[in-house]
């Protein structure tokens, strides 16, 4: 399962799964859209952390 949530400040939301003890294993994704990084939780389901270009 794939689960993406849309964050706000996407390094601080990185820095939250941290402390969790869940470090992503790759890098922040740029693309037209916005930019993401995948992490997982303890049961193998891929996070999709998306943080969107400010439009305003």
């Amino acid at each position: 399962m794939s689960l993406c949530l849309e964050v706000d400040d996407l390094e601080r939301a990185i820095a939250h799964l941290r402390t969790l003890g869940y470090q992503p294993p790759g890098e922040i994704s740029t693309a037209s859209h916005g930019r993401e990084i995948y992490a997982y939780d303890p049961q193998g389901n891929r996070l999709i952390l998306h943080q969107s270009w400010d439009m305003g």
